[in-house]
């Protein structure tokens, strides 16, 4: 990336035509896209719990929220089910190699559920901004993620964990990654996310079935906007994945009964990509783009 500010359309709403500029050094300007509002919670703050240090997993149920931002952060590690994590309009800032995911929901092999993470906030300088292995029935809203290796990476159990996984990101070489057999992230929505100027991918979709992608932005980034691999009976509408390096979207051939609709891709190298080179396999339907492959992409 060449220093000075690079545009960025990290935001296009189709109907008000609004855009908003990221600028290289990311951090700089990200906190103008949600700025803090000054949440008056006292009321609520008894039912939830201050989170003020990255490096103590969250491994008790319950409501948590951020008190401030952090910094230098090595990564939230999500170990248990039925968890919410609210950002209040804080940032989570790390440095490339340092974490596998400044969230990082890993369900191992029995799997984690009713996970939300909630935003106004910023996940950004990190390796993978929110990271969800084997991760079922949870959500990501209002969350801008910036400036990572990866931005969202949603799958079933690595094998090898971490180490596999940090290879991975390093070569950003996605369809190396194995799964343990029998092992998904599944029934997951993000919605309302902004995923933008990532050095790799936006958002990677691997193993993974049934997970929603609904009216997010992903934008700018080095490689796709969206690449989904082996994962079936996904749904991904109404988002803007505009300006990608590589592919806007792209499905892999094993990809089936996925559903894209409504999306609007433009800029990338290739906006719509689906690798089974028919439109038989996946649904795509009033999407605008400028380039397709295959032809019958709609």
């Amino acid at each position: 990336m060449k220093n000075g500010f690079i545009t960025y359309l990290v935001a296009k709403n189709r109907r008000t035509k609004l855009k908003w500029r990221v600028p290289s050094t990311m951090l700089a300007g990200i906190a103008l896209l949600f700025p803090f509002q000054g949440f008056s919670r006292a009321d609520e703050n008894h039912k939830a719990r201050e989170f003020t240090d990255c490096s103590t997993p969250i491994n008790t149920a319950g409501r948590y929220f951020l008190l401030k931002d952090l910094k230098q952060c090595s990564g939230i590690s999500i170990t248990v089910s039925d968890v919410e994590l609210e950002l209040r309009g804080h940032t989570i800032q790390g440095s490339p190699g340092n974490a596998l995911g400044l969230i990082d929901a890993n369900g191992v092999t029995t799997g984690l559920s009713n996970i939300e993470i909630d935003g106004p906030g910023t996940l950004a300088g990190g390796s993978i901004g929110i990271s969800f292995q084997n991760v079922h029935r949870s959500r990501v809203n209002n969350v801008v993620v910036a400036g990572n290796i990866l931005g969202i990476v949603v799958t079933g159990t690595i094998i090898g964990g971490g180490n596999t996984l940090r290879t991975m990101v390093k070569a950003a070489d996605l369809r190396s990654m194995k799964t343990m057999a029998g092992t998904a992230s599944t029934g997951n929505e993000f919605r309302d996310n902004v995923v933008a100027g990532q050095l790799a991918l936006g958002v990677t979709v691997f193993d993974s079935n049934q997970n929603r992608f609904i009216h997010n932005n992903l934008s700018g980034n080095g490689g796709e906007g969206l690449i989904l691999i082996n994962g079936s009976n996904n749904t991904v509408r109404h988002n803007t994945v505009d300006s990608n390096v590589s592919i806007g979207i792209d499905v892999d051939a094993t990809g089936s009964g996925n559903i894209f609709d409504d999306n609007v891709a433009l800029g990338n190298s290739t906006d719509l990509v689906d690798e089974n080179g028919d439109c038989t396999h996946n649904t795509w339907t009033d999407n605008i783009f400028n380039s397709n492959s295959p032809v019958c992409i709609d």
